[in-house]
């Protein structure tokens, strides 16, 4: 959820429950959302891009957008190379 996301990026800077009230939002489902485990999609959403930034950082930031597309077998395999 995009406020909570807001909340959790600002903590430093102001208060919780200020930024709760303001955003009309409850700090128990603040905090439930912050304590709650990665939903299984996220991971997966989350885990192309991961591998993304490894092959570009493995470059030296030389890799071009060409280079770095993988079919969904060359991600497993490159993943896997990336991860021993």
């Amino acid at each position: 959820m995009a406020r909570y996301r807001f909340l959790d990026e600002h903590r430093t800077q102001w208060s919780v429950k200020e930024m709760c009230r303001v955003l009309e939002v409850s700090r128990s489902g603040f905090y439930a959302w912050k304590n709650r485990a990665e939903s299984a999609r996220a991971l997966e959403t989350r885990r192309p891009d991961v591998a993304i930034e490894r092959i570009y950082q493995t470059s030296k930031k030389r890799s071009s957008s060409s280079k770095i597309t993988l079919s969904p077998a060359q991600f497993e395999q490159r993943s896997l190379q990336l991860a021993a």
